[in-house]
């Protein structure tokens, strides 16, 4: 979230007066006198060197604060990231994951601002900053939620986010800011299922279109896109029944022309049968003539040997 601020204990730089400062100085040098210089130096690098653990990281801490306050997120990832790698143990370990994520999150490195806010539920689940991180997670994919025209994975992850903070945390202040992010990305569900099922509608594919508004119908009944997704409906069943109408008489028609054609074609069938047919009985009547004839000059030749021999 943009103006979130955490209140975790920062000490104030100018706590360590000049009377404590030297009275400090004088029981070190003091001690220093019984246990030997060694001693003294050790002791010297514990109180006031930036080698203690704390010291350093307090002043990380600060330095990575002041960086990301002013907007200089890249610079605030390193110096949060020191105390992450060299400070693990530190109080402002925790400080310094959390900020990493937000710095992340700010330079909208989303992919990397998940993973580090991910990490860090995992790290520390009973946190008093987990309803915090788990409602950055969901705004993370919530920044990214793109136009009805295009996918929208991001308002799914967003939606399991947020739904998720409701359930678990349901009187954080941030589960109150997840369930008015909620709305927004029921309505970017709904507004691409309504964009798709019109796509449908005008490219007359009327039942995809139907499976579109239907589900807009059932599942985003509240989402402000309930009347026009119910003109474009009824206008999808009217224009499928339609669409079946003239399908069916073209169907009928086609059968008709199938058939008629069919029955051409054994019209000429028949008819080219009739007529071979007569051919062939022609050609078999002429036959049967020229058979005829041949027998009848047969004979006749037969009888004139006959005769011929007789004489």
């Amino acid at each position: 979230m943009k103006n979130v601020k955490h209140h975790l204990f920062l000490p104030d730089r100018s706590k360590l007066t000049a009377s404590r400062f030297a009275i400090l100085i004088l029981t070190v040098s003091l001690l220093a006198f019984f246990s030997g210089c060694a001693s003294l130096e050790n002791m010297y690098e514990d109180l006031f060197m930036p080698g203690s653990d704390e010291k350093s990281a307090q002043s990380l801490a600060y330095d990575g604060m002041d960086k990301f306050n002013s907007g200089d997120y890249k610079k605030a990832i390193e110096d949060f990231s020191k105390i992450r790698d060299w400070y693990p143990y530190s109080k402002f370990a925790i400080l310094a994951e959390l900020k990493i994520a937000d710095a992340q999150y700010k330079l909208e490195n989303y992919e990397e601002a998940i993973f580090s806010y991910e990490d860090f539920e995992r790290l520390h689940p009973k946190n008093e900053a987990t309803p915090y991180v788990v409602y950055q997670i969901g705004m993370c994919y919530f920044d990214q939620i793109d136009t009805p025209d295009r996918d929208q994975s991001f308002s799914y992850k967003s939606l399991e986010s947020f739904r998720r903070l409701a359930k678990a945390y349901p009187n954080n202040p941030y589960a109150d800011r997840a369930r008015v992010n909620m709305k927004e990305c029921l309505k970017a569900l709904a507004s691409h299922e309504f964009y798709v099922g019109h796509f449908y509608f005008k490219s007359r594919e009327f039942e995809a279109a139907l499976v579109r508004f239907k589900t807009v119908l059932d599942d985003y009944p509240d989402i402000g896109v309930h009347r026009e997704t119910l003109e474009y409906y009824s206008l999808s069943e009217s224009g499928l029944v339609r669409q079946k109408a003239e399908k069916a008489k073209r169907k009928a028609e086609e059968a008709a022309e199938k058939a008629e054609k069919e029955a051409e074609e054994a019209e000429e069938a028949a008819e080219e049968a009739a007529e071979k047919a007569e051919k062939e009985a022609r050609e078999a009547k002429k036959a049967a003539k020229k058979a005829e004839k041949e027998a009848e000059e047969a004979a006749e030749k037969a009888e004139k040997d006959k005769a011929g021999k007789e004489s």
